[in-house]
């Protein structure tokens, strides 16, 4: 390839367009891989305190039965109110609903 600007614009491109390759490689190998869970006792424990709560039911009210509960997945700790929507928009319709947004713990974008 001939040392001028159209060469090396050709191999910025080029190497552009494998490091972008690269980055959709790693990401669709991460694709499947799983938060790690929540574990079962905690979870049954808010299970227990959701029995107060008549479904259906926004977020709002489960955070409010549920309270300042914190959940350990992994290494991570979360506050309840960062994984349900603290928001009269939302409804579950059930406490398996709520145990399984909780189960797997994704925090809500504010």
């Amino acid at each position: 390839m001939a040392d001028d600007r159209q060469g090396r614009d050709k191999q910025a491109q080029d190497a552009d367009r494998r490091q972008r390759e690269r980055a959709l490689r790693a990401e669709l190998e991460r694709y499947d891989e799983a938060e790690p869970p929540v574990d079962d006792a905690e979870l049954d424990e808010i299970e227990a305190e959701l029995e107060t709560v008549t479904f259906p039911a926004t977020g709002a009210e489960v955070v409010d039965a549920v309270g300042e509960r914190r959940v350990t997945a992994g290494q991570d700790t979360y506050a309840l109110e960062e994984l349900l929507p603290d928001a009269e928009v939302e409804t579950f319709e059930a406490p398996d609903v709520v145990r399984s947004r909780i189960q797997r713990p994704t925090p809500r974008r504010r």
